[in-house]
């Protein structure tokens, strides 16, 4: 304590007169004609209050919350223990990659009644996928004496031809490849002119991680 004020009253001394004291771990060189201190770089660890700022290397408990502008980069290892951060390539490589398959799960729909009267291909429902490339199960109804209807994908025809003939409501289902962005459409004309009837439009479909089969060496 007594050595701390003493350092503290040289200081004020040194601003009194005009003249830098000399202190422990402190060089002095001649700047414009004024002898001006110089921290010693072999020595500058020693006058940081290590408690108090944050060192590039040895180890430290950092306290409080502390927000990034960037996120951090880790270095390319992956983690051994509970609390220790993970990579973004440790947790894909750990969970695999992700896929959309076929199923009866509804995730899109337009389920109104539309009812058609033209004689020529037209579409009457249009659902844009916005999912990751995968497979998907398109399902809709149709009513009918003798109508025709298809699912087309951006504007091309790529279904099975539907036949409608017994005037009431008939399933249709097929699985298709899609990619993110598709348009999934159903187009129908008419041969019989009391009409025809659509409703029911769904995308049927899972998102899962893809499972990797085992290799069968000897069966």
């Amino acid at each position: 304590m007594e050595e701390e004020k003493q350092k503290i009253d040289e200081v004020k001394e040194a601003d009194e007169i005009g003249v830098p004291k000399r202190f422990d771990n402190v060089n002095y060189h001649l700047h414009n004609g004024v002898d001006s201190p110089k921290i010693n770089e072999n020595n500058i660890s020693n006058a940081i209050n290590k408690a108090t700022v944050v060192l590039l290397t040895t180890n430290q408990t950092i306290a409080g919350v502390k927000t990034f502008s960037s996120i951090p980069v880790l270095p390319a290892s992956d983690p051994t223990a509970d609390n220790e951060a993970a990579r973004k390539a440790y947790v894909d490589g750990a969970l695999g990659t992700i896929e959309v398959i076929a199923s009866d799960n509804i995730r899109d729909s337009a389920n109104s009644e539309t009812t058609i009267s033209s004689a020529t291909y037209t579409k009457h429902k249009e659902i844009q996928y916005n999912e990751i490339n995968g497979t998907i199960r398109v399902y809709f109804e149709t009513w009918a004496v003798d109508a025709y209807a298809r699912v087309y994908i951006n504007g091309i025809a790529v279904g099975t031809e539907r036949l409608s003939t017994t005037g009431v409501w008939d399933e249709w289902t097929e699985d298709f490849a899609v990619e993110t962005g598709d348009l999934i459409q159903v187009y129908i004309k008419r041969a019989d002119p009391t009409g025809t009837g659509i409703r029911y439009f769904r995308l049927k479909y899972d998102k899962q991680f893809a499972i990797t089969a085992g290799t069968v060496n000897l069966n």
